[in-house]
């Protein structure tokens, strides 16, 4: 997947692109060092040679547009693009925002390998995300691991995460949750978006919040 082409080319760079769950805003928790697979569809296409699967076909789930989504089916064709160059058919589902959080809320099943989804760390701390959309007992409808992920590891870390309150040791264990899951992948993360405002020039001070709360305490009009 060519992350870099969808952050340059479709999202002008209104995002950032992303390598694991925890954007890098929430510096304490953020792991820099998790893997990162880099954009090489000739090593795809040897991989799934090596594997000796072809004529392979998939199933993604797509919404017109939605809460906290970018450009969602723009983003989903070329993603589609990029699978089907390394020999992976994928036929896009698209449905308006109402009927796609049913279907996702409810679960791939068998219906289909890909869904597309964003996430907003609002209260800047993973806990808000990550139990729910990663725990092994969140499937739906007990929360939104709508792919059925499951690491014995990445519970134990989630669970204690919710236990301890000191944010070093927290930070280190939503650390270690980075490495499992960027290295087993069991989302493909695309980007992080980038907060913009609009003001005039003689406003100064203002500085955005990974939360989305609005703080001008600290804001002059000149």
């Amino acid at each position: 997947m060519n992350k870099e082409a969808i952050v340059e080319g479709i999202l002008q760079n209104t995002g950032e692109v992303a390598h694991t769950v925890v954007p890098p805003v929430l510096e304490w928790a953020y792991n820099p060092d998790a893997m990162k697979y880099p954009y090489d569809p000739d090593k795809a296409k040897s991989l799934l040679e090596e594997a000796g699967v072809s004529d392979l076909k998939t199933t993604f789930w797509v919404t017109e547009s939605g809460s906290g989504m970018q450009s969602p089916k723009t983003m989903a064709q070329a993603i589609q693009a990029d699978l089907q160059n390394v020999g992976i058919a994928t036929e896009l589902v698209v449905m308006e925002w109402g009927a796609y959080l049913d279907k996702y809320n409810s679960g791939m099943g068998d219906e289909a390998g890909l869904a597309e989804m964003s996430w907003h760390f609002g209260s800047g701390d993973p806990d808000v995300v990550l139990p729910l959309t990663l725990q092994g007992d969140a499937v739906p409808p007990d929360g939104f691991n709508t792919g059925a992920y499951k690491n014995d590891r990445v519970d134990e870390l989630l669970k204690k995460t919710r236990e301890v309150t000191d944010i070093d040791e927290r930070g280190d264990m939503y650390r270690e949750i980075q490495e499992i899951t960027s290295e087993e992948a069991p989302w493909l993360f695309v980007d992080n978006a980038k907060q913009n405002a609009g003001m005039t020039a003689n406003i100064k001070g203002f500085v955005l919040s990974p939360t989305f709360l609005l703080d001008f305490r600290n804001v002059t009009m000149e």
